[in-house]
């Protein structure tokens, strides 16, 4: 692109524009002049650029935008408490409406952009690589392994993008605790469940990116280094000035332990895009 010159207007797919990063990515995508069509599972709402998508549903009556450059994957069922009690429902969803989806966007020449998690390792070791063999420990992380072996055996123009927790300002955890903080009350934050904490606006930028990108493959996306929800709370009384006594950590109850790691090896987020995994802190910036 010339010095001076416009950025290339494209047609986009957000499908999934209701949720948390479906919604963020499509209203930046449109700001940067693309034409963004978006999908949202509800009946009765498909207006202008919207249309009526369900995952689950009979791909023969799915009703599809033409000419579309690149297709962003955000929607699926990913309450990993969902999917373990309703394991046909969600893989309906997560597995099976998902590669359809796929195969219909690729045979439309269109360009696939996969969210995906880094539940499809088991999280006992730190920045696990992205060529490192899957090994999920829950149904959620079994569905999106499968639909990522899936979907890049379509060949070329396809990126799986592995996310760790995203955190945007209407985080509910965050916001509960910022409240309860302010009003001088205690907060119990889990001492033995970890996560690498990525915002939400680097995510859509990512993204972004992406979609500028002829890379095919996967690429990992994580805040630097793990951290507990007891560091994270304690952090976010230090930036709020609150007391730390306020911060009282708890265990895990019962259950099977949780992961000891989520962190990812982000080699090919700082190649491809030259982007730098952020502090697992910076979350707590749109917040405060």
């Amino acid at each position: 692109m010339s010095p001076g010159s416009e950025p290339e207007r494209k047609t986009m797919l957000v499908v999934g524009a209701d949720g948390t990063i479906g919604r963020a990515l499509a209203a930046h995508l449109e700001s940067c002049g693309h034409r963004v069509w978006k999908t949202t599972r509800r009946s009765g709402v498909a207006h202008d650029q919207t249309v009526h998508l369900d995952l689950a549903a009979d791909p023969s009556g799915w009703r599809l935008p033409t000419d579309v450059s690149t297709a962003f994957f955000c929607a699926g069922q990913a309450s990993t408490h969902y999917c373990r009690l309703h394991p046909e429902e969600s893989r309906a969803v997560n597995v099976e409406g998902t590669v359809a989806l796929a195969k219909l966007m690729k045979e439309a020449g269109t360009r696939v952009i996969f969210l995906s998690t880094d539940l499809v390792f088991d999280g006992e070791v730190a920045h696990r690589a992205a060529h490192d063999k899957t090994c999920p420990r829950t149904e959620y992380g079994r569905q999106k392994a499968v639909a990522e072996e899936e979907l890049l055996a379509l060949g070329e123009r396809t990126v799986i993008v592995r996310l760790a927790k995203v955190i945007g300002p209407d985080n509910e955890l965050l916001k509960s605790w910022q409240i309860t903080l302010r009003a001088k009350d205690p907060i119990h934050p889990l001492s033995d469940k970890v996560c690498a904490p990525v915002p939400l606006g680097f995510v859509v930028e990512a993204l972004t990116r992406l979609s500028g990108s002829p890379y095919s493959g996967i690429v990992q996306i994580s805040a630097s280094q793990d951290v507990t929800y007891e560091e994270m709370a304690r952090q976010l009384a230090q930036q709020l000035g609150a007391p730390m006594e306020l911060v009282q950590p708890v265990v895990s109850n019962g259950g099977e332990p949780p992961p000891r790691h989520s962190a990812l090896d982000t080699s090919k987020l700082q190649e491809v895009l030259k982007m730098t995994p952020p502090e697992p802190w910076a979350c707590l910036d749109a917040l405060v």
